[in-house]
């Protein structure tokens, strides 16, 4: 599957990087985790096989990326309420 990338990053950098700032509460590290997020998926974009939507994707992989601190990564859930709180941040974002 070939993308883009210039354009997935232009499309999905807002809400991932909201998605991020949400759960760490700190703009410096949600820049830093989004950034790694999507040199990551640069890294593993003929992985995506098109089972999900690319923003969730992207979501997936910064909930596993850290900051050089550690806050962000695999200790946060994905639990419903996350779920919620994504979908409330995606469908303010503006276009």
């Amino acid at each position: 599957m070939a993308l883009d990338f210039e354009q997935v990053y232009k499309e999905h950098f807002t809400d991932v990087y909201k998605y991020v700032l949400f759960l760490s509460r700190n703009a410096t590290v949600a820049e830093e985790v989004t950034q790694e997020t999507f040199f990551k998926a640069m890294q593993k974009i003929d992985q995506f096989n098109g089972s999900c939507k690319l923003h969730i994707w992207l979501i997936r992989i910064s909930r596993y990326t850290k900051s050089r601190d550690g806050i962000l990564g695999a200790t946060i859930l994905f639990c419903p309420i996350l779920r919620w709180i994504l979908r409330k941040i995606i469908s303010t974002r503006t276009l």
